[in-house]
């Protein structure tokens, strides 16, 4: 079954931190607390440079979605400079990391997965006309950065726009879209590390 997520549907919470806010896509368990989540993808509003909050063995991938970018220093790495147009970023959400609006707020694509259970990975895709995605065995959650979709043949094809998700896998291995000119999709594939 594919499930729609819907952008009018969610609603924003405080960070663990209390440094801003975030808005849920979808998690697991569903309405965990920060501390409880399995895997969770989510949007964030950074409104102020400061520090992310602390996720002990959680991996985290960052993508900016909005505004004109930010500058990640994760704790033994180079600072990295992002923005609309750089690719996801990984890194470990268990390390001290601060953040940098280069110009300005700036929002966020985050997943967060605890890495003991859950492996997963963020491919920003370009497309256009019919496509074909395949949830490899794992889970496929799909957010529409820009443009917009309509899924076929199965579901009534209602538009999906900009920041609208829905997700499929494992028992639905496939969906296919039709997607408008432009379209611009963030692709999270999740990966059950442990039963």
């Amino acid at each position: 079954m594919i499930r729609i997520l819907r952008a009018a549907d969610r609603r924003r919470i405080p960070w663990k931190n209390g440094g801003g806010e975030a808005e849920d896509i979808v998690g697991m368990p569903e309405d965990a607390g920060w501390d409880e989540l399995d895997w969770r993808v989510g949007r964030a509003w950074i409104t102020a440079s400061g520090p992310f909050s602390f996720f002990a063995g959680v991996d985290r991938t960052f993508t900016v979605v909005e505004g004109t970018g930010v500058e990640l220093s994760p704790a033994g790495r180079p600072p990295a400079r992002l923005d609309g147009a750089s690719p996801p970023y990984a890194f470990p959400g268990d390390v001290a990391t601060a953040c940098r609006l280069l110009d300005g707020p700036a929002v966020a694509f985050n997943v967060m997965a605890r890495r003991d259970r859950w492996s997963h990975a963020v491919e920003r895709r370009p497309v256009a006309g019919e496509v074909e995605l395949d949830a490899g065995g794992g889970i496929l959650v799909v957010y529409v950065q820009g443009g917009g979709v309509r899924l076929s043949p199965r579901r009534p094809r209602a538009l999906l726009g900009p920041a609208d998700a829905f997700m499929f896998g494992p028992a639905t291995p496939r969906a296919t879209i039709d997607a408008l000119p432009r379209t611009v999709l963030l692709v999270v594939r999740l990966v059950a590390t442990a039963a």
